[in-house]
C-alpha cells in the first residue's frame, strides 16, 4: 500500500511539474516578448527563482528530520515540491527565448539541399527568393518591429532582423531608437517609423 501510494504521488507530482512549467514558459514568453527590456535581467530573475526554490527545498528538508516519521502523511503539495517547481521554473527563464528571436536568431539554422536558411524563411521562401529578398527587396522598406536594449537595439525591416551597421537592400541601418529606425540610401537619411 505504502509502495502505490508512493508512486501515485511521483505520477501526480511530475504531471503537475510539467503542467507548471509548460503554462510558465508560456506566459514568461509572452512577458518577455511584451517587454523585451527585461530579458537583459533575464539571468537575475532566473537565479532568484532558483535561489528561492533550492531554500524552501533545503528549508522542507531539514523540517521533515524533525518530524516523527510514523506520523507523516506524504501529501502531494509539499513545501519542498513547491520549492522543486520554483528552482526548475528559474532554469526555464534562463533559456527562454521569445518567438520572434527564435525565428530570426542566425543560430538556428536548417539545412535543405545544402543551403543554409533561418527558421523563418524556411517555410516562407524558396533560397532564391530568399537571396534576392535580403539584397534587392522589392517596395519601400517597412518595420515590422523593434526590439530596443540600451546596448544592442535591433528592428526588423521587410523581414529581416538588423542591427547599426546592417544593410537591408541598398539601404544601411544608422541608428535604432524606440519608435523608429534611421536608415541612409545613397548618402540620404531616411527615418522609418513603426
Amino acid at each position: 500500500m505504502i509502495g502505490v501510494s508512493t508512486a501515485m504521488n511521483f505520477w501526480a507530482r511530475l504531471g503537475i511539474l510539467v503542467v507548471v512549467l509548460v503554462l510558465f514558459c508560456f506566459g514568461a514568453a509572452q512577458v518577455f516578448g511584451r517587454y523585451p527590456e527585461w530579458l537583459e535581467h533575464k539571468k537575475i530573475i532566473a537565479g532568484s527563482l532558483a535561489g528561492v526554490g533550492t531554500l524552501f527545498w533545503l528549508i522542507s528538508k531539514v523540517h521533515s528530520g524533525n518530524v516523527d516519521t510514523a506520523a507523516k502523511v506524504n501529501p502531494i503539495m509539499t513545501f519542498g515540491f513547491c520549492g522543486i517547481i520554483l528552482a526548475t521554473c528559474g532554469g526555464a527563464v534562463a533559456k527562454i527565448t521569445t518567438i520572434s528571436q527564435f525565428v530570426d536568431s542566425p543560430q538556428i539554422v536548417q539545412r535543405f539541399g545544402g543551403v543554409t536558411r533561418g527558421w523563418g524563411q524556411v517555410f516562407q521562401r524558396s533560397p532564391r527568393t530568399y537571396a534576392r529578398s535580403r539584397n534587392d527587396p522589392k517596395g519601400p522598406l517597412r518595420i515590422q518591429g523593434i526590439f530596443y536594449r540600451e546596448n544592442s537595439p535591433s528592428a526588423i525591416i521587410n523581414g529581416q532582423t538588423v542591427v547599426v551597421g546592417d544593410r537591408v537592400g541598398p539601404a544601411r541601418v544608422v541608428a535604432i531608437e524606440r519608435q523608429s529606425v534611421t536608415v541612409e540610401i545613397a548618402e540620404q537619411r531616411k527615418v522609418l517609423t513603426l
